[in-house]
């Protein structure tokens, strides 16, 4: 072994440039943890008022339901009423269904037109093209 190896042994000057280092990293560690800690106590109190949000989005979804449900247990309620009742002319157990009036032409003349005030419809010709021409 080379003679200047065989013994460790620390100097005990300390250079500027480690203290200035050494400090500039411990500011930086301490300015780090105060802002993580910061940013964890408003993380905390968003939570919080979340979970009372979150409740109440809750209990308004579950009135909603209940809201929903009763409207559909009424609506289930009026329809057996009226398909049971006796005066109706609709299909009842055995029953056929009413007629429905027919609805009403597409060319029918509408109120104060007469069938001769329709415009004129294109005529096809032989080949099927409207217009006429040939």
């Amino acid at each position: 072994m080379a003679e200047g190896t065989a013994h460790w042994h620390l100097d005990r000057r300390v250079s500027l440039g480690h203290l200035v280092t050494t400090a500039t990293f411990l500011l930086a560690m301490l300015l780090w943890g105060a802002r993580l800690e910061t940013r964890i106590a408003l993380m905390e109190e968003t939570q919080a008022r979340q979970v009372a949000v979150d409740s109440r989005q809750d209990a308004e979804t579950r009135r909603m339901q209940e809201e929903i449900r009763d409207e559909l247990r009424r609506l289930n309620e009026k329809l057996d009423r009226i398909y049971e009742s006796p005066g109706r002319r609709g299909a009842g157990p055995g029953r056929r269904p009413a007629e429905r009036p027919a609805a009403p032409r597409a060319d029918a003349a509408g109120p104060g037109r007469r069938p001769a005030e329709w415009p004129a419809a294109p005529r096809a010709d032989a080949a099927g093209r409207a217009g006429g021409r040939t």
